[in-house]
């Protein structure tokens, strides 16, 4: 029989925020529950820190043979931010890292190269450095095509989360008028957006800001779960706003999953300021969607408690 299960590559911060590492455990817990498969996850930072963080979490999950790379590029991005729960992650890691640890290019270029066509759905919930790299990338031992044909020829879709929509005029931060993850590398995220070939889904800052994740950790994970330990470290025991865990959710299931509309798709045209990463979404024919929510804020977190404190 055929694998319908979508397989995901993931590109990831994991040092800025532990609502990472609870997207991570919800894209391993549904790994576990046969919907989905993981093909390899990078990191966009290059704090070195973030490659053993998530170690930690794949190992928790039984998956330490998974593939993992960080982005070793110039210039760096928050080498060393000093994030309590990233140090705290690492601290758990035991098992051993590739020495050395790929470049998330020739990571993205492998874990790519291996698959049927318009077979992978990539997620990005991080900076898009890494995936502006992957574009640019040249053809090399891993394959004949360059990162553009590549990318066209094995991606099926790009699940991002960033941005708001349809713009980001009313983001109250001190990158004012942008959402973080654009704001960080504004040039990478206009790039992306303007020359990525295959569709790209966008979840907003406005689609997790009012949900919640990881709100049961602490009561129903054990002390040695990493993810726990990520939102214990980071003062967010009640859980953390669930931009990230969307993306991973929609990069699953879809719009849909078991008859319940999860999200709307607004289709057209996103557009992204190489200045400051501000953006504004134009409806109509164009190759990005943004999502809206159908249902209740509470029925959204209520599903990623659970599957995040699986065991």
């Amino acid at each position: 029989m055929k694998n319908t299960k979508p397989l995901i590559l993931l590109d990831t911060d994991l040092n800025t925020d532990c609502g990472d590492a609870g997207a991570i455990a919800l894209l391993h817990a549904l790994a576990d529950s046969n919907e989905a498969e993981i093909i390899g996850i990078g990191v966009s930072v290059s704090n070195p820190d973030t490659a053993y963080a998530l170690m930690a979490v794949n190992d928790y999950y039984g998956r330490a043979d998974l593939p993992i790379g960080q982005y070793q590029g110039e210039p760096p991005i928050e080498l060393h931010d000093g994030h309590a729960f990233v140090r705290a992650m690492r601290a758990m890691c035991v098992a051993p890292l590739p020495d050395p640890l790929p470049d998330t290019t020739a990571l993205y270029r492998s874990a790519l190269a291996g698959q049927a066509d318009r077979s992978v759905t990539m997620v990005a919930i991080g900076f898009h450095n890494t995936l502006q790299r992957l574009l640019e990338s040249a053809p090399d031992e891993i394959s004949p095509l360059d990162g553009v044909a590549l990318v066209r020829a094995k991606v099926k879709q790009l699940v991002v989360m960033g941005g708001q929509y349809p713009d980001s005029s009313s983001i109250p931060f001190f990158h004012k008028g942008s959402e973080y993850n654009f704001w960080r590398a504004p040039v990478a995220a206009a790039h992306v957006c303007e020359n990525w070939p295959t569709p790209i889904v966008f979840t907003g800052y406005e689609l997790g800001e009012t949900l919640r994740g990881g709100r049961t950790l602490i009561a129903k994970t054990p002390a040695d779960n990493p993810v726990r330990v990520a939102y214990e470290a980071s003062n967010n025991v009640n859980g953390r706003h669930a931009w990230d865990e969307t993306a991973i959710w929609y990069g699953v299931c879809g719009a849909s999953r078991g008859g319940v509309r999860y999200f709307d798709e607004v289709r057209g045209t996103n557009t992204v300021s190489r200045e400051n990463g501000a953006n504004v979404f134009i409806e109509g024919p164009g190759p990005h969607v943004y999502l809206k929510k159908t249902l209740p804020d509470e029925d959204y977190s209520w599903i990623f408690d659970e599957f995040q404190t699986r065991p």
